[in-house]
């Protein structure tokens, strides 16, 4: 079903491109080519189903759309050659792209070349922040939100429980940035009482690929919050063998009555909230 209302929605991306580009030599096209770049060959044989379906169900008489696929390349590079050749050389009207399973540029590398040539691109699962950069992906519609979105979640927990005070860390990369610009922007509501507003007392900001950042959270002891949200990437440290939450629970931290101790410890003993991290 999802599919399938991302093929109606490319079908009338089609339809407005076809109606601006009257000069062009097929003026009144019946037959569309749709692109797609997916990451299984599953993905493809639903994608061309998806297609299938379209056509025996959904169009007018005398609208036939086609499927060209590729498989999604882990080197971006690739990723944009192989759309030249495989894709915009059969003059698809629309491109949709998945996410790939290693790697996360192949979807941008699309998304430039695409626009190059104003094509537009669906993207069904990418759910990078720079995605919504309109300076940058001109021609990119996204189906599913940014990560970025989560903040609007955490606001609402936070504000249900009555946690008005946040020690705010991330990585410092663009979705990063992203999320603690939204959930500033979101606990800020001018729209509601002051004193029902959320404040971002301390920020940690750290370098993605850290084994520790012990350092960092000695500064929060005196820090009156008690709730530490966090953002990060799977993967980040120990060359990928941990993820975010284990990152936060291995560092130490002391209040200075004693040796360091485990964040997780120190936080059950101060009745801090550590609220679940955000993993990608």
């Amino acid at each position: 079903m999802r599919w399938q209302m991302v093929i109606l929605v490319t079908a009338c991306v089609h339809h407005v491109y076809a109606d601006s580009s009257e000069k062009r030599r097929f003026s009144n096209p019946t037959y569309y080519n749709v692109g797609g770049v997916l990451s299984s060959n599953e993905s493809i044989a639903f994608f061309k189903d998806a297609i299938s379906k379209l056509n025996f169900k959904d169009m007018p008489r005398g609208i036939t759309y086609h499927a060209y696929n590729i498989l999604m390349d882990p080197n971006p590079i690739k990723t944009a050659l192989n759309v030249c050749k495989d894709l915009i050389a059969h003059r698809v009207y629309a491109v949709i792209v998945s996410h790939p399973l290693t790697g996360d540029l192949s979807p941008a590398a699309v998304s430039y070349t695409s626009g190059f040539y104003h094509i537009p691109v669906i993207g069904i699962s990418s759910r990078d922040s720079a995605f919504s950069d309109k300076n940058i992906h001109v021609s990119f519609l996204r189906t599913v939100p940014p990560y970025s979105h989560q903040a609007d979640v955490w606001v609402d927990v936070l504000k249900h429980f009555n946690y008005m005070k946040v020690i705010f860390i991330h990585s410092s990369d663009t979705d990063g940035r992203a999320i603690l610009g939204r959930f500033q922007t979101t606990s800020q509501n001018i729209n509601e009482d002051v004193e029902r507003k959320v404040v971002v007392e301390q920020v940690i900001e750290f370098e993605p690929g850290l084994d520790s950042f012990s350092d960092r959270l000695m500064d929060v002891r005196a820090a009156q919050a008690r709730v530490f949200l966090m953002y990060a990437r799977d993967g980040i440290s120990d060359g990928g063998r941990s993820g975010p939450r284990q990152l936060l629970e291995g560092n130490r931290i002391s209040d200075g009555s004693g040796p360091p101790e485990l964040v997780t410890h120190w936080a059950k003993r101060q009745r801090t909230l550590l609220l679940d991290v955000c993993v990608i």
